[in-house]
């Protein structure tokens, strides 16, 4: 479902994560807006999750999370499949990896864009 912008506000800083996790984002502060909105799904859930953003807004860092999270809770092998961020029919897709499309699909049009296109 797309993502309503101003819905989520609070800062998550690095330290809030587990400190074997922090070390992967030496030299960041705090996650942005995006990466806060998916944090909780991302890091603490075994949930399947798509995420559907513009270049540079920190999917590779959801991702990165979300390795960390799982490497850390099963120490077992892990599937990963990153995807086009212009993917049309990201609905499908959440369907055949079964995503749950109302809680683990997040959609972030360009307005999150952190550079526009010219």
């Amino acid at each position: 479902m797309p993502y309503e912008k101003g819905r989520h506000t609070l800062e998550i800083e690095i330290t809030k994560l587990h400190e074997f996790a922090q070390a992967a984002f030496n030299g960041y502060k705090s996650l942005n807006l995006i990466q806060i909105h998916i944090f909780h799904t991302a890091y603490y859930t075994n949930e399947n999750i798509l995420v559907c953003a513009p270049t540079g807004a920190g999917k590779t860092n959801i991702a990165v999370i979300s390795i960390l999270h799982e490497v850390e809770s099963t120490q077992t092998m892990i599937c990963i499949v990153g995807l086009s961020a212009t993917l049309p029919n990201y609905l499908e897709v959440a369907q055949f990896l079964r995503v749950n499309p109302e809680a683990r699909l997040f959609f972030f049009d360009s307005s999150y864009r952190p550079v526009p296109l010219a």
